[in-house]
């Protein structure tokens, strides 16, 4: 079968996701990119049962109150050391601020409930609040990590802890760290799933007030102005929707709004379904065959 499709954001073990294999998301595509949270692991032994697509190497830098960016590295032929290493100094400042959370709610054994707190398989443990949110529900809950999902209140609770602390602590990245760390490694920023992102910044829940449209301007503005090569072309799978209480007509209009600025600014579109697992696999790929198309003609060159 002809490879024509791409999917630019995969998150695997390396990070929060459980994908070891991802012979079954290359099978129909030129070009994929696993972009773990804060890391290029992945690449220090790449698979090589995907030699007729192109794995591009890329990373999701996620950091304290700042939007998740995608570095894509097309150029990168290898795993770089010294990118990982860069990237490992991220880990250990949010490892930093996530342990303090941990000790602040009264906990003590971090070594054993990290563990507890993530599947089996997970290489990297460190780069993320969703370790926090784990260990909050776990302990409220007494129940292991594969016996249910993360409850939203805690989530959000984890989050906001977080960020207080870093603010108290002045213990936040540079805003610039991803655009840094592109311009030293030859790689391009593309802000990640900006819908998404506009919708937590700005607390939407279906028609609460809140000027999601406005709030989608000012976040891609700031990206632009800061020196953004693109966009992500994000994927919306019914459970966000229901999550978000998002109704198609406006979930399209906000397509409408990144096309319109991707257009007018002459960048970029990437396209990715942020899969971190098998679990959605047929609704992403149904999603990719028909939304591919439409976009290819805003795809960066190395992805065509």
């Amino acid at each position: 079968m002809e490879r024509t499709l791409a999917d630019l954001h995969l998150h695997t073990v390396f990070s929060d996701g459980s994908l070891q294999d991802i012979s079954s998301f290359a099978m129909n595509h030129r070009v994929i990119s696993v972009t773990d949270h804060n890391s290029i692991g992945f690449f220090q032994n790449p698979p090589v049962a995907c030699d007729k697509t192109r794995i591009v190497i890329g990373c999701e830098v996620t950091v304290n109150k700042i939007p998740d960016i995608l570095v894509y590295f097309p150029n990168l032929k290898c795993y770089s050391y010294a990118l990982e290493n860069e990237l490992a100094g991220i880990r250990s400042a949010e490892a930093h601020i996530i342990q303090s959370c941990y000790k602040k709610l009264g906990y003590t054994d971090w070594a054993h409930d990290i563990d507890r707190a993530f599947p089996k398989n997970q290489v990297i443990k460190d780069a993320r609040t969703r370790d926090l949110a784990a260990i909050i529900h776990l302990h409220r809950n007494h129940l292991e990590y594969d016996d249910g999902n993360f409850d939203r209140i805690d989530l959000m609770e984890a989050r906001k802890m977080r960020s207080d602390f870093a603010v108290e602590t002045s213990f936040s990245f540079r805003k610039d760290i991803a655009f840094e760390l592109a311009k030293r490694f030859n790689g391009e920023t593309f802000l990640a799933h900006p819908i998404r992102t506009a919708i937590r910044q700005s607390n939407f829940r279906g028609n609460n007030g809140v000027d999601l449209s406005g709030e989608l301007k000012s976040l891609l503005n700031q990206f632009w102005n800061h020196g953004g090569k693109g966009v992500e072309w994000e994927f919306f799978p019914a459970e966000y929707m229901n999550r978000y209480n998002l109704d198609a007509a406006l979930l399209q209009h906000m397509r409408e709004v990144v096309l319109g600025f991707v257009s007018q600014k002459q960048i970029h579109l990437s396209i990715g379904t942020d899969s971190h697992s098998m679990k959605d696999f047929e609704e992403s790929q149904r999603w990719l065959c028909v939304q591919f198309p439409r976009i290819y003609s805003f795809l960066p060159p190395w992805v065509k």
